[in-house]
């Protein structure tokens, strides 16, 4: 099957870390909708200003070890959409390794880009890189945005639209 995963993060750093996570498979059924409490940042202004999450929105959220079990039986058995995956793997393992947690299941998840499916559908709006932002490739499927933008599961099922419009 094929679920849809997005994230917002505390930045675009190599320190930075998952604080919300968003799942959705592609009838727009929401598997999962969580915030997480970071373990040791307490602030992400610029990311803060993009997506509004504060420290005190995840202080009271259980930290990405307390979610990992619940994320791999998600995801481990299904193919994972997303869009810019590079980003969001990459956050994963950030996350998993902040808190020195194995990381090879990351590693091993069945991972398709919806940011360069989106791209190679629609070659004439694709960037130098061959991808694209979101609200673009949402306004090109003929969607327009689901939900709220920059939040991850608003975000996730806009991937999931996009991705049936590449698919349609």
């Amino acid at each position: 099957m094929d679920i849809i995963l997005d994230t917002e993060t505390t930045g675009l750093d190599y320190d930075d870390v998952i604080l919300e996570i968003g799942i959705c498979d592609t009838n727009s059924n929401i598997l999962l909708d969580q915030r997480i409490k970071p373990k040791s940042k307490h602030s992400w202004p610029g990311a803060e200003r993009i997506h509004g999450i504060s420290y005190s929105d995840v202080q009271n959220c259980p930290e990405f070890p307390d979610i990992v079990d619940t994320l791999k039986s998600i995801l481990i058995p299904n193919r994972v959409i997303i869009f810019n995956s590079d980003y969001d793997v990459r956050l994963l393992r950030q996350t998993a390794e902040s808190y020195g947690l194995d990381t090879d299941w990351i590693d091993n998840l069945d991972v398709v880009c919806c940011m360069y499916e989106s791209g190679r559908k629609w070659p004439d709006y694709a960037n130098y890189y061959g991808g694209m932002k979101l609200i673009t490739a949402s306004e090109l499927a003929g969607c327009g945005f689901v939900g709220k933008p920059h939040s991850a599961v608003g975000d996730a099922l806009t991937t999931s639209k996009v991705w049936q419009a590449i698919n349609s």
